[in-house]
């Protein structure tokens, strides 16, 4: 054998290496492997669990805005409608107020009338006495009667 080389040696070198290898293999790197697998499954898993909470709290987010917009259309629907009763109610509310300031007016002149009628009455009841008093004094035959008539009036008034 020249330069000293063994094939005995040489195989057992190699034997040795790929029972190192193999050692190696099931001792440190299969468990090492695995443990990488699964801690990376792990992270997948949680990955895609934040990813289906992302995605459901994204449709929630969805919901609640068109919930929320649904509530101002809704909002704005009531506004108006409240707006248009409040608009009937104050135009009933005139009216109302309109019919009873026409009855307050309307009874004012019949109350109006009446104390015109009366004041007409009592008018016309103290000219008639006026007259009657007048041709009485007319008619009264003798003039000294007349005055004493006229003198006995004057007399009772300043009494008074």
């Amino acid at each position: 054998m020249p330069l000293n080389i063994d094939v005995g040696q040489i195989l057992v070198h190699m034997l040795n290496f790929v029972l190192l290898f193999g050692i190696l293999y099931f001792v440190l790197y299969a468990p090492i492997k695995k443990f990488m697998d699964k801690r990376t499954e792990e992270y997948e898993e949680r990955e895609n669990e934040i990813e289906g909470k992302m995605n459901a709290l994204e449709e929630e987010k969805q919901e609640y805005v068109e919930k929320f917009s649904n509530l101002e259309n809704d909002l704005a629907k009531k506004r108006s409608e409240n707006e248009k009763m409040l608009a009937k109610e104050q135009a009933e509310s005139r009216m109302k107020a309109e019919k009873e300031a026409a009855d307050i007016i309307n009874k004012a002149r019949e109350q109006a009338k009446k104390e015109k009628n009366r004041i007409m009455r009592s008018t016309d009841d103290e000219v008639n006495k006026m007259l009657s008093d007048a041709f009485e004094k007319i008619t009264y035959k003798d003039n000294d009667s007349a005055y004493d008539a006229f003198f006995a009036q004057t007399h009772k008034k300043d009494r008074k």
